[in-house]
Formats: structure tokens, C-alpha cells, sequence
């Protein structure tokens, strides 16, 4: 939480406005400055592009300075990011719901008022295993503030865990009349443009835009054009018609029309299921599995012209639920994928009558199939394997793509208005990399998951193409770590006579390392993520990404996303040497993240917490544990249930042969806790027992033994879970059966609020013998499950049959306990292992 907004601010503005007054060069020597540029005109070309001479760039500029985990805007001393927001509501409820109140207890924190809450309307909402990301736009009497907008995340905890404000302040706009109509501004775009003609269909939107604290009314208006060549975007007053800023937000050339798609079936035609087909493709490239280098024999474009390395270098793959017509069509067009023809050159939508796919790259086919099979392996590794739901919000369906477009230039684009990617055929054809393919899926991948808040800020969009395009290429295998290309990025594409590509081992840091070219600055967000690819496997540095990436807004910078993605990973439960890692290697890399707390004190056997015996059946004497911060040890535990990725470690010594051991008052995750026994000592340990998924277990001991105990979590993911753990002993000796026919009813249970039992473990669970029978009947507010649990005001009726023979001692005396308790008009709690007398 943070402080009073009027002592931050404060504090702030005399802490930070003389370094503000100094000359830029001393500014850059700041590690806690960072310059953002407006994101309005987001780059996403694969490679540089020069700039167009009839674009109009906005020279704003926002000044932030990093303290206590928050990035303030200078300016207006209010947060721009808060990194640890760490609020809990203190009540059940949506994340929708948890959001409001946040934002209605920080009011003052955020420079809002509460009247400005009603400007905030709730425009999408994300799910994700890190949380819920809730994002507001701001609206002033009805017109949306353009770049206002505020994104606040909401753990699976139900706390406020990270927080990105891009509120507009001091709006003020009086008059919301405009003066121009919207075509008459589109107009006056495209005469400054020099177009004649123009036939798409996308309506100019009435705006709120403030530029150097001047708000006012403006026409947004979006252009897909042909001549000149551009996905531009331009912001022209409602009032004056003037145009105050006009760029391509590809920064590049390129074409796009509105697609129908050949999904769209022709009225009364029968819709048939999709069908598998098969091709070749390069996968990645066609130099990696031989570890070849451009300009190798046979290994050059020529032009598309194939050669027999070349083709040698094809794998064959399976082309999933592609659409067949039914009569003889097969068409390239998935719920995954979908070719397009929207760019010049025109070449089609390379259907067929066969679903047999196989070409060399001679053919203008062969690119058409590599982009589908990669595009849609990928979509389905995220959205199946990974269970990430990222997919376009422009259209239904699949990833549309045009495998050969820009007019036939050297690159390759995403639009942020279409939603569509595209790839040019200049030099090496780019859709023959997947490097490329799957660095411009990662430019459509962030705006997606952001429901359209792809950010360049520091290069970020262009980091996190190169990332996932590096990603999948690594995964494969077929670079040792002491190649060269192990670290690049467009390995057939670029590294070239044609162009330098990139890499993922750049040595620049942040924020003094960026050059103010995001292609080149993107490299060092990149190079972070490969690095925590490298510590903590692929699948976790996925998943933490794009969770990450998915909390961030379009004026996030890469500090903002770096905190993101360890945030996610906090909330996803990852052990503590995996949050280690990724802080160890963002810090290195220049980002400010939150301290990294210490590990647990007993991470380890030779750290093990002795536990004191109590002397009879209760926890008078507990030890306090907890799993979060813990990794594993390298102790052996394969043949326990559950992964011991997040082990603890007690110890106890034996008073007596029978011993009781429980836990109590767990606190946070809800996923079973096991345990294992061992003796010996720490330097040579030996299993004794598996205790799994039990909250309380009679174990049988020797006199004087020393016994260590292991506590962990189910799975491979760490749970942030405490509890209390207490050793009792039976304060009789064990009777080897209960009296026959015990019949304990209502009658044993005077009227009155009694404690509950919570969780009385059913027969299969605590191992009754073959010769024991025992019928647990539930009465009033009692749930069988096969665990029941007895709420207050219970009638417990417990019917225990007659037995024979020696038996289970622990469990006769067990319940003999539990009878004498009864009697007593007391119940023993058996998760926490106390006896809790009537109110």
C-alpha cells in the first residue's frame, strides 16, 4: 500500500526536480529515469524501417522516476506502475468486484476522486493462472480518453497484486461539440496524403486526446492504404481540423483490406469438420538441423530458387483441421490458422484438391504451408498445452495470415487494426523462418493478451517477438549453448548478405544500455528472458511471460513488464530457486524489482526444526512452517507421492513406541501437503515411511530415534502455505479393541453448540483391518464426502461393530480417544489435532 498520496508527492517532486533541471546527459546517468515515448504508433515491423517524410510524430515526452516499488509519473506525482500492490479486500468476491474496491480505498493514492470512478468503464477482463487482469477505459461525458486507462490484476488469492494507471488527469473539456464531421476529417487526411480514392469503411472515432496538458476533442481515424503503402493512424481536431499526428503504426510499408475469409461458407453450403492433411516445411530453418551456415553450398536464396540441401532439409509434418469443402477443395484455413490474400503480390489462397501439401520453395506454396504449420502449432502449444487462451480479438477463428505480401519487400508485419500478420518475399522469403513467423505471431500474441495494449515502449513488443521466436527455436535442440547461432534470431533470414539479424546474448543493460531504436533496445529484454528460459525450462518461462505480459497496458515499459513476469511467477507458485533465478537475472539486467525474501530456515535436513514431544494427546507444544520461499532438497523422495520441488524440514525424537503427528491452521493453498519419514542423519538418510496427503497420522516409533520429517505440496508448482505441526502421545497404552456393539448417538451430545470435528477421515482412509467393520451415520448438518466433516449443532451418530482378533492398535486407541471425548461432551478436532471445549 502505498503512502499518503500528499507525502509521496511531496516527497517526490523536492527528491526529484532538481536532478529534472539538470542537462540530459546527467539525466541518462540515472538508473531510476526512464523517458517514455507516446505508444500510440506502435511499431511491430521484424526489422527497422525508415521513416516516412509525410508522417506526423508527437514529441511527448513523460518523465518517471522508480521508488518503493512504484513508478511515479513526474509530472503528476501519482503512480504510473506499482509493481507490489499487495491489497486484500478482506472479503470474498468477483475479481470485478475486488478491483472496485481497490480503486475505491486508493482514491487518494491514485489522484482519483470518487466522481471519477464513473468515468471508468470496464472494457475487458482476463483470466490467466497468475490472476485476473481487469482493465477500465476512461471516458469524459461519454467520449473515450484516448491512452486513459487503467489495468489492475487480482491474484487466485483474491489480493490486488500489480497495477498499471494510465489515467488522463486535469480532463476539462467543456464543450464536446464538434466543429468537423468525421468523413470531413478523414477527408483531409487522405488529401494530405495525396489519395484520390479510397474504399474502406472503418468510422472516424470522436476522441478525448490530451497533449502537453492540453486536452480536446479529436477524430481518430485509421487508413489501410495502398498508396502510400501504410496502417496509418491519425488524430485530427474536431474543432479546427488540423491534423496533430499522422503515422504508420507498422512504421513500415504495407497493404491490408478487410478479409471476409474463406471460412465464411456460401449460403446453403454444407459446413464439413476440418480434416488433417500433410506437407513439408522447414522447422525451424533450413540450416539448423545440420547446423549449416548461409552461403554454404546449396544454402543460399538464389532467388527461390530449391537446390538438393535445400530440399533434404524438409520435414514432413501433419497440417491440423485444415477445411475441406466436402467435394474437392482442401483450403489452408484452421481453428488455429487461416491464409489470407490481403497484400500485394497477389498470389492466392493456395487451395487444392489434395490434402497432401508437399512442395519445395520454388513454389509460392511451400511459404503458405510453413507459416499454417507453424503458426498453428504454436496457437495450439498456448492455448491447449499451456491453457493460455490468447486468441485474436479482431475476428473469430484463426491467426490470418498473408505468407506473401508488402509489396514483395524485405519484411514482415503485424497490424494492430486487422489483426492480421503478413511476410515479405525480399531477400530470404520471410515466412520460409519460423524465427520471423514467430516473432510477428509474438507482436499479434502481445496485443492480444492485452486486449489491444501492445506496448513499444524500450523496444517491449519487439523484445517479446524476438523472445518467442527464440524460444520455440531453442526448444528444438539443435544448437549447443557454445554455437554462435544459439543466440540468434532470423538465423536464416538475417545474419546475411542481406541483413544482420538479431541476438539473444546482448550485452547492453538497463535502462543506461538503450539506444532510443526499439528494434535494437528490444534485444535486451529478450536477452532477459532467454536467460530465465535457460534457469527455469521453457513451459515456466512461458507461462510467466505471457501471464506476465498479459498484466501490462500499451505504455508499459520494460522495467513494468520485467516485475510483471516475476510477479506472475510469484502467483503462479513457483518455487523459490525459480523466483530466485528470474530476480537474480532482471536485476542483473538493470530492471528494480521488490527485495527477494530469504529463503525458509529449515530448506534443508541439516537446517531441520526440532519439534518438542508433547507428553499426552494434545498440541500444547507446535512449531510454526511454511512452504513458501523453500525449494528442493537433494534428498531422494521418489518413491512418496507429490513432488518435492518445495520440502521442509522437522525433526523429532521418539518418547515412547507410538507417536501422534498433525498439522493445523493451514493457511493459504488448498492443494494436499504430504509427508515422509526418515532416519539416520542428514548425511545418510533412510526412508521410513510415506505419509501421503495426511493432515494426521499415528506413526509407530523406537525409543530415543531420531526422526526427520519432510513436508511438501502435491505438485511441481510451490504453494505459499503455513501451518502449525505438533507431535502428541497417547497418554495410555494401546487397547487392542473397543467395547462390542458401541452404539454413540444424539444421546451423548447434550443440547448445546458443540466444536466441530472437521475432517474425520472415513475407513478406507485411516487403514481399518479386514476384521473391523465401522458405519459412520450422518445426522444433522453433518456432509459425507468421503471425508465428512461435522459443522456446529451436529448429531453424530457413530456405529462401530464388533471385532476380533489383535488388530490395529493405533486405530482402536485412536477412536478410543475419540469415545472418551464424546462422553466428556467435548470433540477433538482432528485437523488441528486440540481439544476445543463446549462454549
Amino acid at each position: 500500500m502505498l503512502a499518503s498520496t500528499a507525502q509521496f508527492r511531496t516527497r517526490l517532486f523536492y527528491t526529484f526536480l532538481p536532478l529534472i533541471n539538470q542537462p540530459m546527459n546527467s539525466l541518462k546517468a540515472l538508473t531510476v529515469l526512464w523517458f517514455f515515448i507516446s505508444g500510440m504508433g506502435a511499431a511491430i515491423a521484424q526489422k527497422p524501417h525508415t521513416s516516412i517524410i509525410k508522417e506526423i510524430k508527437l514529441e511527448n515526452t513523460e518523465v518517471f522516476v522508480l521508488q518503493d516499488g512504484v513508478r511515479f509519473n513526474v509530472e503528476t506525482g501519482y503512480p504510473k506502475t506499482i509493481y507490489n500492490a499487495n491489497y486484500q479486500v478482506g472479503v470474498s468476491g468477483t475479481p470485478e468486484m475486488i478491483s472496485q474496491l481497490y480503486l475505491e480505498s486508493n482514491l487518494d493514492n491514485l489522484g482519483l476522486k470518487t466522481a471519477d470512478l464513473d468515468n471508468l468503464n470496464l472494457y475487458a477482463t482476463r483470466k490467466s493462472q497468475a490472476g485476473t487482469t481487469i482493465r477500465f477505459h476512461q471516458y469524459w461525458k461519454g467520449i473515450r480518453v484516448l491512452q486513459g486507462e487503467m489495468a489492475i490484476t487480482v491474484s487466485p488469492k483474491n489480493i490486488v497484486t500489480f497495477v498499471d494507471n494510465s489515467y488522463r488527469y486535469h480532463i476539462n473539456v467543456q464543450d464536446v461539440t464538434p466543429s468537423v464531421t468525421g468523413s470531413q476529417a478523414r477527408e483531409i487526411v487522405l488529401a494530405y496524403l495525396g489519395v484520390t480514392t479510397y474504399e474502406g469503411h472503418t468510422e472516424p472515432e470522436l476522441v478525448i486526446f490530451q497533449y502537453k496538458k492540453q486536452a480536446d476533442i479529436y477524430y481518430r481515424i485509421n487508413l489501410n492504404l495502398t498508396q502510400p503503402l501504410g496502417d496509418w493512424e491519425a488524430l485530427v481536431n474536431a474543432r479546427t481540423g488540423k491534423i496533430l499526428k499522422l503515422t504508420d503504426r507498422a512504421c513500415y510499408s504495407h497493404h491490408h483490406q478487410r478479409y471476409s475469409g474463406p471460412s465464411e461458407d456460401p449460403p446453403g453450403q454444407l459446413i464439413m469438420p476440418p480434416v488433417d492433411g500433410n506437407g513439408f516445411v522447414f522447422d525451424p530453418d533450413p540450416l539448423a538441423l545440420i547446423k549449416a551456415t548461409y552461403g554454404d553450398m546449396g544454402f543460399t536464396d538464389g532467388s527461390d530458387t530449391t537446390t538438393t540441401q535445400l530440399d533434404a532439409q524438409r520435414v514432413p509434418v501433419v497440417l491440423k483441421d485444415i477445411t475441406f469443402d466436402g467435394m474437392s477443395t482442401y483450403s489452408l484455413v484452421g481453428p488455429y490458422a487461416e491464409v489470407v490474400d490481403t497484400e500485394n503480390p497477389k498470389k492466392g489462397l493456395f487451395t487444392q484438391s489434395t490434402a497432401t501439401f508437399n512442395f519445395d520453395r520454388s513454389n509460392d506454396a511451400f511459404e503458405a504451408v510453413n507459416t499454417y504449420y507453424h503458426i498453428d502449432a504454436s496457437m495450439r502449444y498456448l492455448n491447449v498445452t499451456l491453457g493460455l487462451n490468447i486468441m485474436p480479438y479482431q475476428y473469430s477463428g484463426g491467426v490470418r495470415f498473408d505468407p506473401h505480401g508488402l509489396g514483395g519487400a524485405d519484411n514482415s508485419h503485424y497490424l494492430i487494426g486487422s489483426g492480421e500478420l503478413a511476410f515479405g518475399e525480399g531477400g530470404v522469403d520471410d515466412a520460409e523462418d519460423s524465427d520471423v513467423i514467430h516473432h510477428e505471431l509474438g507482436h499479434a500474441l502481445h496485443d492480444w493478451v492485452t486486449s489491444g495494449g501492445l506496448s513499444q515502449v524500450d523496444g517491449l513488443s519487439e523484445g517479446s517477438g524476438d523472445y518467442w521466436a527464440a524460444s520455440y527455436n531453442r526448444s528444438l535442440g539443435h544448437w549447443e549453448s557454445t554455437d554462435e547461432p544459439y543466440h540468434w534470431v532470423f538465423n536464416w533470414d538475417g545474419h546475411n548478405v542481406f541483413w544482420n539479424g538479431r541476438v539473444v546474448d546482448y550485452g547492453n543493460t538497463y535502462p543506461s544500455g538503450l539506444v532510443g531504436q526499439i528494434h535494437t533496445d528490444g534485444q535486451i529484454w529478450a536477452t532477459a528472458m532467454m536467460k530465465v528460459w535457460d534457469a527455469i525450462g521453457k513451459a515456466k518461462a512461458d507461462m510467466a511471460f505471457w501471464n506476465g505480459l498479459g498484466m501490462t497496458s500499451g505504455t508499459s515499459s520494460q522495467n513494468d513488464a520485467a516485475n510483471a513476469v516475476y510477479h506472475a511467477a510469484v502467483a503462479m507458485g513457483y518455487g523459490y530457486s525459480d523466483l530466485a533465478s528470474i530476480h537474480a537475472i532482471f536485476t542483473s539486467t538493470g530492471y528494480t524489482l521488490p527485495v527477494l525474501p530469504p529463503p525458509v530456515s529449515n530448506d534443508e535436513c541439516a537446517d531441520a526444526i526440532d519439534i518438542s514431544v508433547n507428553t499426552d494427546f494434545t498440541c500444547t507444544m507446535s512449531v510454526h512452517g511454511t512452504l513458501e520461499n523453500s525449494t528442493a532438497s537433494g534428498v531422494d523422495g521418489a518413491s512418496c507421492s507429490g513432488e518435492e520441488d518445495d520440502d521442509v524440514w522437522f525433526s523429532f525424537t521418539a518418547t515412547t513406541d507410538i507417536h501422534y503427528l498433525g498439522i493445523s491452521n493451514i493457511v493459504g493453498e488448498s492443494t494436499p501437503l504430504h509427508w515422509s519419514v526418515w532416519t539416520g542423519d542428514c548425511g545418510n538418510l533412510s526412508l521410513y515411511a510415506c505419509l501421503d496427503n495426511a493432515l494426521s497420522v499415528a506413526l509407530s516409533t523406537t525409543l530415543g530415534t531420531k526422526y526427520y520429517l519432510r513436508l511438501y505440496s502435491e505438485g511441481m508448482d510451490a504453494q505459499q502455505t503455513e501451518f502449525d505441526i505438533c507431535i502428541s502421545t497417547f497418554s495410555e497404552a494401546p487397547e487392542p479393541c473397543l467395547e462390542n456393539d458401541m452404539i454413540l448417538t444424539g444421546e451423548f451430545l447434550p443440547g448445546g453448540t458443540y466444536h466441530a470435528i472437521n475432517s474425520l477421515t472415513n475407513a478406507s482412509t485411516i487403514h481399518i483391518p479386514s476384521n473391523v467393520t465401522a458405519n459412520l451415520y450422518a445426522g444433522d448438518h453433518i456432509q459425507l464426502n468421503p471425508d465428512f466433516t461435522v459443522f456446529k449443532g451436529a448429531v453424530l451418530t457413530l456405529d462401530i461393530m464388533p471385532c476380533s482378533g489383535v488388530g490395529s492398535p493405533i486405530l482402536y486407541r485412536l477412536r478410543g480417544d475419540l469415545v472418551k471425548l464424546i462422553k466428556e461432551q467435548r470433540f477433538v478436532n482432528l485437523d488441528r489435532i486440540k481439544e476445543v471445549t463446549k462454549p
